[in-house]
C-alpha cells in the first residue's frame, strides 16, 4: 500500500474488502495451528498435508526481544492504522469460520498430537539410519496417514544455509507443478473504478 495511503482508513477498509473477496482464508500467525487446520478443511486436503516443522527460527536463537510497551506500541492503531486494521479484521473473521467448523477444536488437538510425532519421526536418529522407515498413523476423520522419508524433507523444510534441490524435487512429486512458481507481487488494479495503490 502507498505509504500515503496508510493513514487513511477509508481507503484501507476499501483495501481489506478486496483482500477478502480475494482471499478464502488469512492465516494468522500466532494462531497457526488454527489457521493450517481450517485451511486444510477449505481446500480438502489430507492431513497429512499440513505436517509442518519450524525451520531456522532465527529470533528464538537471536535472543532478540520486544518488552510489553514496544509490542503494544507496535500492535497500536496510531502506530499503524493500516496494519492493526487488518489484523483486527482478519483476526476477526478467522474465529468467525472457525466457530461455523463442526468438531473443529477436536481435529486441532489431534493435529497438534499427531503433529509432534511427526516431527520427531521426521528428526529421529532412527529415519536418519533408515530412509524406508515409514511412521502410519490414523484418525477418525483420516484412517491411514503415511510419512515417509520423502515427505519428512517437505516438513523439515530447507536450511537457509543450503540450497532448496532437494525440496524442489520433493514437492515435485506430490504436485503436478512442473516448473517451482513464485508469487512476487499481488496486482491490485482497478479496485472501486481506481488503481491500486492510488497514484501519488
Amino acid at each position: 500500500m502507498n505509504p500515503g495511503y496508510v493513514y487513511n482508513k477509508t481507503d484501507i477498509l476499501h483495501y481489506i474488502e478486496f483482500i477478502d473477496r480475494k482471499f478464502s482464508l488469512i492465516m494468522i500467525t500466532e494462531y497457526f495451528y488454527e489457521s493450517v487446520v481450517l485451511l486444510r478443511r477449505i481446500m480438502k486436503w489430507s492431513m497429512q498435508d499440513i505436517f509442518f516443522g519450524f525451520v531456522n527460527e532465527a529470533y528464538k536463537r537471536s535472543g532478540v526481544k520486544f518488552d510489553e510497551d514496544e509490542k503494544t506500541k507496535l500492535l497500536s492503531e496510531s502506530h499503524n492504522r493500516g496494519d492493526w486494521l487488518l489484523y483486527q479484521h482478519f483476526n476477526r473473521t478467522l474465529w468467525m469460520k472457525i466457530a461455523q467448523q463442526p468438531d473443529f477444536y477436536e481435529e486441532l488437538d489431534v493435529f497438534k498430537q499427531l503433529n509432534q510425532r511427526v516431527v520427531e519421526f521426521c528428526n529421529s536418529e532412527e529415519l536418519k539410519r533408515d530412509e524406508t522407515k515409514k511412521l502410519i498413523l490414523s484418525t477418525r476423520w483420516e484412517p491411514y496417514l503415511q510419512i515417509d522419508g520423502a515427505r519428512c524433507v517437505a516438513i523439515r523444510g530447507p536450511n537457509i544455509r543450503g540450497d532448496f534441490d532437494e525440496l524442489e524435487q520433493v514437492l515435485r512429486q506430490y504436485s503436478n507443478i512442473q516448473k517451482p512458481t513464485k508469487i512476487t507481487e499481488l496486482n491490485l488494479k482497478q479496485y472501486h473504478g481506481m488503481s491500486w495503490p492510488p497514484e501519488d
